[in-house]
């Protein structure tokens, strides 16, 4: 291959990786690039007569996660809840997410913690998502990023939301208390 120029060489290289091809001069290269195209042509042409979609749906709209409260656990380590917030619906006006099957969720938070994957149910907007596992400590840092997948299984790039959570739960309000007169000066 030392005959070809520095970029056939890596178009050699894919073909014969791909598709099993040993190519020892410019004219097999041409005849097998031209093959290549003309099979993927046929295979377009094909999935187009059946109805299959070759495009995978566009990413996600932007979301955001709150924290949402706080929990005890034993020796008094208090974790913080979270929720992913304010979801966008699917846009049905892009011709690549008309038959957007499912939406996943997958979020992990802190160095140790779980990461959780929710199926996000149908393709309208959606005010919040919570689940047990979502939880973390203050401070700890984490990422969310949902997918649209198609009924063909083609999977849209992700769309990721990096966030840091932080206790922004007040105290519960104090119990009830009386004042009374306990003497005259």
């Amino acid at each position: 291959m030392s005959w070809l120029p520095w970029p056939f060489n890596r178009i050699v290289k894919w073909l014969h990786a791909i598709y099993r091809v040993e190519v020892s001069n410019t004219r097999t290269l041409n005849q097998v690039a031209i093959g290549v195209v003309m099979a993927n042509m046929k295979l377009d042409r094909m999935m187009a007569e059946m109805g299959i979609d070759q495009n995978p749906p566009s990413q996600p709209g932007v979301f955001q996660v709150k924290v949402t409260g706080q929990v005890v656990f034993l020796k008094g380590r208090i974790m913080l809840t979270y929720a992913v917030v304010n979801i966008p619906a699917v846009d049905m006006s892009n011709p690549n997410n008309k038959d957007v099957a499912k939406r996943t969720l997958i979020c992990k938070c802190g160095d140790a913690g779980e990461t959780i994957t929710l199926d996000v149910p149908g393709v309208d907007a959606i005010d919040e998502i919570t689940d047990p596992g979502l939880i973390g400590e203050d401070g700890d840092r984490g990422v969310a990023a949902m997918t649209y997948a198609d009924a063909a299984g083609n999977v849209s790039a992700p769309r990721v939301v990096l966030f840091e959570l932080t206790d922004t739960v007040a105290p519960g309000q104090p119990g009830e208390f009386g004042v009374q007169a306990t003497g005259q000066v």
